[in-house]
């Protein structure tokens, strides 16, 4: 007895993708078929098909000028057949069905269907590019403070059978929800789901776990997040570190002198090339002048998210070697040259995206580089008043957070530094809180992400960064390429003497080592013991007081 028939499609023009069922024929109505027989699909017009039995063998520039595909009969076992439920079935001219389900009751083998790739027409599906197999991950998590809504995305490859992505949230609260598929056919499709009764989830991490099923497989993804509470309404989101440009950013921890063991200031940074991080010159020295002599060390954390204080993260821990500052003092025209950099001991390599932040200097008129009324974001590390939960010993989380808004205007600096344009005026809902400052004031452009400023703080009743005016660029970019980085760009004056650059430091290994994280060790000592420390000042905010 001669072996089943496989019916499989010889490429016409208008096929575009592969997809859908596979049945088994029935033996009969396959036997005596010969090399030269064909099946040909004719599309009637009305989504509806037309299957016949035909001797001849079309060519496929006729199939294309009739609208019809070409279907080859070939050895095998299996029939693949687009949508079937869509289509109006006929064998030869005399036989019709009123469904698929006829069809398949006389001429093919019971049993239910599986998946493999066959073909579809391409007025149908447009565009769609065929999934290899069953897949799902998490695409956005839109999340903030603890009882808000949790609107989370997910991108889904299915081969046509699956009919719903399950969403699950847990904490100490379990949450799950089934949302509906809209596609038909196979392919990639962007599903969200809107968490409203979130008033059980607390601050710190959540797990959200997206899932689907389809012909007895399963996908899934899981991806931490995190929820806080603070005193006042921020209205930060959540920052997903994965990804650009969030894993350009990182929080910043030092060890100065006059703090005790378990004290440490805390700040954030990012990266400004491979192996320097920008931050605020407040954050190191924690007052408004300082020639860097105080400073024991600098830890770097990339990309921080849902880790305690002192603890690595997926090798994220970097520490400082070089440390400058733009002036030796910023207090009479704050925010204006609040700036610092400092470099790793090691170049940060393999990010996702970018590799660090591309650089836009702007001043006030000065066209396209005026950010007036343009939209910013900013993303690091607040802590004063936030509550991001502990985990299971009692130590606080840290979390990173973002924030948009726009530049409503420009803040005077130094006569011969910043000048009119020396500090950024920000939007009103683009406050932070200790811990925020170093973060990068950041813009997108053209699919990148290019750092003009960095958050300050507050002054009087506006958050305020300080910019990255022409006089910070150069300062900048002279210490960068001193360290030979970023050799191709240029400056906008010329390179600073010696003379004219900030104080600079190197930070001695055996006394950051002596000084870095002591007290860590020692028995009942909890990172929950951490003070934070930062700028205590009458025209500044109270949000760079201690706690």
């Amino acid at each position: 007895m001669r072996s089943p028939i496989m019916i499989q499609a010889i490429s016409p023009g208008n096929l575009s993708y592969e997809v859908d069922y596979t049945y088994t024929l029935r033996q009969e109505f396959i036997t005596g078929a010969g090399p030269d027989r064909v099946f040909n699909i004719l599309d009637t017009g009305d989504n509806g098909l037309h299957l016949e039995v035909g001797l001849e063998v079309l060519s496929v520039e006729y199939a294309e000028a009739h609208n019809q595909m070409l279907l080859d009969i070939n050895e095998g076992p299996k029939v693949t057949i687009f949508d079937p439920e869509e289509y109006d079935w006929f064998v030869g001219n005399e036989r019709e069905f009123e469904s698929f389900s006829g069809f398949r009751e006389e001429f093919i083998d019971p049993g239910e269907p599986f998946i493999v790739q066959g073909n579809g027409f391409r007025g149908d599906f447009e565009g769609i590019t065929p999934p290899e197999d069953l897949s799902i991950a998490v695409e956005e998590i839109d999340a903030g403070e603890a009882g808000s809504e949790i609107k989370v995305t997910a991108q889904v490859s299915h081969l046509g059978q699956a009919d719903s992505v399950t969403f699950t949230l847990e904490q100490d609260y379990v949450l799950s929800e089934p949302v509906t598929l809209n596609g038909k056919g196979p392919g990639q499709e962007s599903v969200t789901y809107t968490f409203k009764d979130t008033g059980d989830f607390n601050p710190g991490k959540v797990a959200l776990t997206i899932s689907v099923e389809e012909d007895g497989h399963t996908a899934e993804d899981t991806k931490i997040f995190g929820l806080y509470v603070a005193e006042a309404d921020y209205g930060w989101k959540w920052a997903d570190t994965d990804h650009s440009p969030f894993n350009m950013i990182g929080q910043v921890v030092t060890k100065n002198e006059g703090l005790e063991d378990g004290e440490y200031g805390i700040g954030s940074g990012f990266l400004i090339s491979p192996g320097h991080i920008m931050t605020n010159a407040h954050v190191l020295e924690g007052s408004w002048e300082g020639d860097l002599t105080g400073l024991y060390s600098v830890d770097f954390f990339l990309g921080r998210s849902g880790e305690t204080l002192l603890a690595d993260q997926q090798d994220n821990h970097f520490q400082g070697d070089k440390v400058y500052l733009q002036k030796d003092q910023w207090g009479s025209f704050w925010p204006d040259t609040d700036m610092a950099i400092v470099s790793l001991d090691s170049e940060i390599e393999g990010l996702s995206g970018q590799a660090y932040f591309d650089w836009f200097w702007s001043a006030l008129g000065a066209g396209d580089r005026d950010l007036t009324g343009e939209p910013v974001f900013w993303a690091g590390y607040p802590v004063n008043a936030v509550n991001q939960g502990k985990d299971v010993e009692g130590d606080k989380l840290f979390f990173q957070w973002m924030t948009e808004g726009q530049v409503d205007g420009y803040i005077t600096g130094y006569e011969s530094y910043g000048a009119e344009s020396g500090g950024l005026k920000l939007s009103p809902d683009m406050f932070g809180a200790g811990g925020a400052s170093g973060s990068p004031i950041f813009l997108k452009d053209d699919g990148s992400y290019y750092y003009g400023g960095v958050f300050a703080g507050s002054k009087g009743a506006d958050p305020v960064a300080t910019n990255l005016d022409a006089a910070a660029y150069d300062w900048a970019l002279t210490i960068v390429q001193k360290e030979g980085y970023l050799l191709d760009m240029d400056f906008l004056d010329s390179s600073l003497a010696h003379a004219d650059l900030g104080p600079g430091r190197t930070l001695s290994e055996s006394y950051a080592a002596a000084h870095r994280f002591k007290g860590a060790g020692i028995d009942g000592y909890h990172q929950s013991d951490i003070q934070v420390h930062g700028i205590r000042d009458i025209i500044v905010d109270e949000f760079y007081a201690a706690t």
